[in-house]
C-alpha cells in the first residue's frame, strides 16, 4: 500500500515540476519574443523612415558607401539620383496630417515601383527620395526610368530630378547626394522629364 501512495507522489511531484518548468519555460520565451521584437522596431527606427518605410539617409548612405568601395575596386562608375516632390509643402498645407503622409507613402511606392529591381530608394529629406543605381546602368537607359518615374508621379506630384555621378562628380558618399540634390533645384522646363545633371561651377 504504501509503495502505491509514494509512486503517485512521486508522479504528482513530476506533474508539478513539468507544470513549473513549462510555465517558466513561457515566460520566458514570450520575454524573448518581446525583445526580438523589440530590438526590430528600434532597427526599423533607425534605418528605415517612419511613413514611407523605406532606407533612410543613415540607411543610404551606408549602401552608397559599399557600392562606392565595389566599383572604386573594379573601376566602375554609377548615378545617383534626386527626386524632389516639389509641391509637398502645398499637399500637407491642404489636406490632414494623415492624409499628407498617405500622399507621401504613394510617392515612396511610385518611385519604388519605377525603378529597377536592382536599384535602391531611400527617403532621405522630408520631400527628397534618392535612387541607387547600380553600376550596370548606362547613361542612355536613364531616359526610360525618367519617363516610368514621371508617368507615375505626374498626377497627384510635381517633381524634379537631380543627378550625379561617381566617379566624375564625388568620391564620397554624402558629396554625391548633395550633387544630385543641387542639380534637382536646376531643373527647367527645357530638361526632358524633369531631370537635370550635375555640373561643377
Amino acid at each position: 500500500m504504501g509503495t502505491c501512495e509514494e509512486l503517485q507522489y512521486y508522479q504528482l511531484g513530476l506533474i508539478f515540476i513539468v507544470l513549473v518548468g513549462g510555465f517558466f519555460y513561457y515566460r520566458q520565451y514570450v520575454r524573448l519574443k518581446e525583445l526580438a521584437e523589440s530590438e526590430n522596431s528600434l532597427l526599423d527606427e533607425v534605418y528605415f523612415d517612419a511613413v514611407t518605410k523605406l532606407p533612410n539617409h543613415k540607411n543610404v548612405e551606408i549602401i552608397l558607401n559599399d557600392q562606392i568601395s565595389r566599383c572604386q575596386r573594379h573601376k566602375k562608375s554609377f548615378f545617383v539620383a534626386y527626386v524632389k516632390i516639389d509641391n509637398l509643402d502645398k499637399i500637407f498645407k491642404s489636406n490632414s496630417i494623415e492624409k499628407a503622409n498617405e500622399m507621401l507613402q504613394k510617392a515612396g511606392d511610385s518611385i519604388f515601383n519605377s525603378i529597377r529591381d536592382e536599384d535602391l530608394v531611400g527617403h532621405v529629406t522630408r520631400n527628397g527620395f534618392i535612387i541607387l543605381f547600380n553600376e550596370y546602368l548606362g547613361q542612355d537607359n536613364l531616359e526610360y526610368i525618367y519617363k516610368r518615374l514621371n508617368d507615375s508621379l505626374k498626377d497627384d506630384f510635381e517633381i524634379s530630378i537631380g543627378l550625379s555621378k561617381f566617379p566624375n562628380d564625388s568620391q564620397d558618399a554624402q558629396s554625391l547626394i548633395d550633387y544630385s540634390l543641387q542639380a534637382s533645384k536646376k531643373v527647367d522646363e527645357k530638361d526632358t522629364y524633369h531631370s537635370h545633371l550635375y555640373k561643377q561651377d
